[in-house]
């Protein structure tokens, strides 16, 4: 009794010592920070004008402003405008000529206080004549231009404009107009059970060629190596084939047309004459063989009949083949390119990931990648190679990139090439991520790019109007807010009057040149991408020029 009279009385002290500690905390731990400073814009009473262009004088609705009338900056997403005025109830501010769409705001002794969105006018606008208004339920990686202005577009999409459903299923594949309505005229029946990252239409039009990262395209659902053949209308290409049993039975399988595959990723795919190339990060052709079997012969105990059972036993075989190869059209390996045949096997390819091909009009192909050596040479991250797949020592790279490629476009007027990554020097001289190339490789002195701040470029591409499109990772470029998208002149600088769009997210794949229904110059937008100018957006978007 005496013991739990003890306890007691411990349980008591340790409550009311509780308490005593529990009123001490109470008090207000903020005390001692910065106090309110009385400033606010007003939520109700919107700016005048509500929108502008650089240079406009804009008034916004605001309170406590007068007495820290030489402490106040004021910005427009993040840049900062001249103040023209300041009133007991309002600021007058010019919009800055670098401005972007986005929210203001007023900072004084640190404290930032955040005002109204508002759209700066300039000359990008989302074209309001595409019609793919609900884009794509995942990335929209390529896309191949048709002789009647139609795309295919490629990814890992399950749906388009909201568009799929059981009966008619959309899957990594689809034919759209060239203002994005969808196209149902090619069958592609099921698609591919994964994505697809490049499509070509071989030179007599009755093919095409789907290459990626799938075991199954339409109703062919095996016997499929990443890479497959359709026919002229989008269905899977096969043949029916004999195998060990046929002899004995009489029955043959369907199998896809083209034979052979590849042990990884295909990248990008290219016409070579009558044949293909397959770029990307693969170690094996693999191929089918259907012949092979055993026969198992069953006795019955009883009448020592013999019963015979023919048992397929398909396997696949496989020949070493690094990162490039050269498809026959039937899917057979050619072994005349990127072949060493006293060893059996190609060439040793990159010692680290190709992440971009472009294939010039001469056959030759650029690759660009993190690798540093290329068929047991040094790169610089980027080779080209001759249409027999050997090295072309005569593309000028120099030193080439010192950090990883992540993209390379070309321009068919301005013939230069450009590439995007995370490098800071290219053959030893500077070049911030982003880089412009002339035709034998050597670096444009012409193009400087300026610093990118919190991440890098990932994607450019220079227009046939000589404007440079680039999406990334950075919040800045040359000291101003740009959140990832940005349009540059050809010498490196932001094109005025181009960069007024708000907030980007995502990355771009691969853009679409071309002109809209009023004739203005169109960008059509692939990717991943989930914002552009502050709005929601489903990987695929277009813009167009208001003026040029």
């Amino acid at each position: 009794m005496k013991y739990t009279y003890l306890l007691f009385v411990a349980f008591c002290l340790l409550f009311f010592w509780g308490c005593k500690e529990d009123k001490t905390l109470s008090e207000n731990p903020y005390n001692g920070g910065a106090k309110p400073l009385g400033i606010g814009f007003n939520a109700v009473i919107p700016p005048v004008p509500i929108d502008g262009s650089s240079g406009t004088t804009v008034t916004f609705t605001a309170s406590g402003l007068l007495k820290y009338k030489g402490a106040i900056s004021f910005s427009f997403n993040g840049e900062e405008a001249e103040i023209v005025d300041i009133q007991d109830n309002a600021i007058v501010v010019k919009v800055p000529a670098m401005a972007s769409s986005g929210a203001v705001s007023i900072m004084v002794e640190d404290q930032v206080f955040y005002g109204p969105q508002f759209k700066v006018l300039g000359k990008v606008m989302i074209d309001p004549f595409y019609k793919a208004i609900n884009g794509a339920n995942n990335l929209v990686r390529s896309y191949l231009k048709l002789d009647d202005g139609r795309y295919i577009l490629t990814g890992s999409f399950s749906d388009y404009n909201g568009q799929a459903n059981e009966a008619s299923p959309i899957r990594r594949i689809v034919l759209t107009s060239a203002s994005g309505e969808l196209d149902r005229s090619l069958r592609f029946g099921s698609g591919a059970d994964d994505q697809i990252n490049s499509v070509i239409q071989s030179p007599n039009k009755q093919n095409f060629y789907v290459g990626g990262r799938f075991s199954s395209y339409d109703r062919m659902n095996r016997f499929i190596s990443n890479i497959t053949r359709t026919t002229v209308n989008g269905t899977a290409d096969s043949i029916r084939v004999n195998t060990y049993s046929t002899p004995f039975t009489g029955k043959q399988i369907t199998v896809p047309a083209f034979s052979g595959g590849i042990s990884g990723s295909v990248l990008k795919l290219f016409n070579s004459g009558n044949q293909l190339i397959a770029v990307g990060n693969f170690s094996h052709y693999v191929k089918r063989n259907y012949t092979n079997g055993r026969t198992i012969v069953i006795t019955n105990p009883l009448t020592q009949e013999q019963f015979f059972v023919y048992k397929d036993s398909i396997t696949t075989d496989s020949i070493s083949m690094k990162q490039l190869i050269r498809f026959n059209p039937d899917g057979t390996l050619d072994k005349s390119f990127h072949f060493n045949a006293a060893t059996g096997r190609s060439y040793e390819g990159g010692n680290g990931s190709i992440n971009a091909a472009f294939q010039q009009a001469d056959g030759k192909i650029i690759l660009v990648g993190s690798f540093s050596r290329f068929n047991e040479l040094p790169s610089g991250r980027i080779v080209r190679v001759n249409p027999d797949g050997t090295l072309d020592n005569t593309f000028n790279v120099g030193k080439g990139a010192n950090a990883s490629i992540s993209s390379i476009t070309y321009n068919e007027i301005s013939k230069k090439f450009l590439i995007t990554g995370t490098f800071g020097t290219f053959n030893n001289l500077p070049a911030k991520g982003l880089a412009m190339l002339n035709q034998d490789g050597s670096l444009d002195a012409n193009f400087v790019a300026k610093d990118f701040a919190n991440g890098y470029p990932s994607y450019a591409k220079q227009i046939s109007n000589g404007m440079i499109i680039i999406s990334g990772g950075f919040k800045k470029y040359s000291n101003v807010k740009r959140s990832g998208f940005i349009i540059l002149t050809e010498t490196g600088l932001l094109a005025p009057g181009y960069n007024t769009a708000g907030d980007f997210s995502g990355s771009i794949y691969d853009i679409i040149e071309g002109k809209n229904a009023e004739n203005k110059t169109s960008l059509i937008l692939l990717g991943s991408i989930s914002k552009f100018d502050g709005k929601p957006i489903n990987n695929i978007t277009c813009i167009s020029f208001t003026e040029e």
